[in-house]
């Protein structure tokens, strides 16, 4: 075929293509409109087609990389109760007994309440209910509502109350947080965050409402698959921010209504395994233009 000398305007380079004036040419890189060939004194524009195999392979390419990064989400729903019989349905039972230390839970994917993949290294979650200065303890409000009537109680005012999650993978999820209490325990917390097992902690929510129905909270977080993710709620609400106007002797601040959790998290993707597929992608596609 005979070889003319293309320009293509958008790319600002003149070489030589075996392009003619007579035959049509497949190609799915080149700019249709802006592609000008000459040969001898002949000026002409090519007759061009996209070449559907080169597409399609970059388009593989690039649905590879999309689903390196992209993964369902998968859901840890936990329901506490003093009694296995009340906990939700689809929900996974955090059982303690009245006014007793709630200690730990370990919860497996496949279990129920622990739907769509897993998001923990091997083990399981870990759920741990704790507190720094005094004991934690449930306390059963009188009502065996879903999510409602059953409050955490630490004997003081503005000791900190932890939710630890140990066993994450690196993901990236969202703790949702039910405060109701139909007794009408009203009060105020302050939420922080902690992704590096309690080294260090980010301020989150100032003075969140718990008590009544339809409170509570929720924290975004990325986890790195090594340190626990804890979630730490101080009675008062005096840690940061508004630290005025609740004291001990207002017995809301010392009674937290915490009924349960939803976590929501989807894997992140490291970056070699996103390079690595986007790198296969590629591979492709310059082989399909050798072959070409």
């Amino acid at each position: 075929m005979e070889k003319a000398i293309c320009f293509s305007y958008t790319r600002g380079s003149r070489k030589k293509l075996p392009f003619s004036r007579n035959s049509v040419h497949r190609i799915a890189y080149l700019p249709i409109n802006h592609l000008k060939c000459e040969y001898g004194s002949v000026h002409f524009q090519p007759t061009i087609i996209f070449d559907m195999k080169i597409i399609n392979t970059i388009t593989f390419a690039a649905i590879l990389v999309f689903l390196g990064g992209v993964a369902q989400a998968t859901t840890l729903k936990v329901d506490i109760s003093d009694s296995v019989a009340d906990v939700a349905s689809g929900y996974a039972g955090f059982i303690f007994s009245n006014n007793a230390v709630p200690g730990s839970r370990n919860y497996n994917a496949g279990d129920i309440g622990y739907a769509g993949g897993s998001i923990d290294t091997g083990g399981g979650i870990m759920v741990t209910l704790t507190s720094s200065g005094s004991a934690y303890r449930l306390v059963d409000r009188g009502g065996d509502n879903f999510l409602r009537d059953f409050g955490s109680i630490d004997g003081a005012l503005n000791k900190a109350q932890d939710v630890v999650l140990s066993g994450l993978a690196f993901v990236s999820g969202t703790f949702t947080a039910s405060l109701d209490d139909l007794g009408n325990q009203y009060g105020v917390i302050d939420v922080q965050l902690s992704v590096d097992s309690g080294t260090s902690f980010t301020n989150v929510h100032d003075d969140v409402i718990y008590g009544g129905t339809g409170n509570g909270y929720t924290v975004n977080f990325t986890s790195n698959g090594v340190d626990d993710v804890i979630i730490r709620y101080t009675a008062g609400g005096n840690v940061f921010g508004t630290t005025t106007g609740t004291t001990e002797n207002i017995a809301r601040n010392r009674l937290v209504a915490f009924n349960g959790f939803n976590l929501t998290a989807n894997p992140v993707s490291e970056p070699s395994t996103t390079a690595f597929l986007g790198l296969g992608g590629l591979a492709l596609f310059l082989r399909r233009r050798r072959h070409k």
